[in-house]
Parts: C-alpha cells; structure tokens; sequence
C-alpha cells in the first residue's frame, strides 16, 4: 500500500521503518534499550547493532518486557512521526 501512495507521489510516514531508524546504534532509544535489557546479551549483535529478531522473540508474549521495549521507544517513534508529518505538511 505505502509502494502505491509512494508512486503516485503522496507522502507516507512509515512507522515500521522510523522504528528501525531510532533504533540504529547510536540513537537515544538504541542506547536505552541496550541499558533496559542488558541482562539479555544476545539484544546487541556482534556487529553493536540491535539484535531485532532476538528482540522480537524475547518481548513476543510477554507483556511486561514488552512494555519495557515501548517505554524505551515509543516517543523517539512518535516524535519523528510527529516531525514528518509537519514536514510534509509545510513542502
């Protein structure tokens, strides 16, 4: 669906991909998630990247490590959304 809207030119705020974005090494929320689950070394991949298939498992069903990965980075998710859509909002 956002592949169509993106051909006919519309903008699109892909949550999936801002998820991956603020998640990348060095960002606010990487480094909050590698403090909040530092007790599961397997989260950080060997390359210092978040470990996002281990990530998925982990908190998949469980409802309180599944929280804790929301507090860790829902409002980076929801602050660049927020900032994209103003931006298309003013191009």
């Amino acid at each position: 669906c956002s592949g169509y809207l993106r051909k006919l030119k519309i903008p699109v705020v892909d949550a999936d991909a801002i998820a991956h974005k603020v998640l990348e090494k060095g960002q606010p929320a990487y480094h909050r998630v590698v403090k909040e689950f530092r007790q599961f070394s397997e989260v950080v991949a060997s390359d210092g990247s978040i470990n996002r298939p281990y990530l998925r498992s982990l908190v998949f069903g469980q409802r309180e490590l599944n929280r804790r990965l929301k507090k860790c980075t829902h409002q980076a998710i929801a602050w660049e959304m927020l900032s994209q859509v103003w931006w298309h909002s003013i191009c």
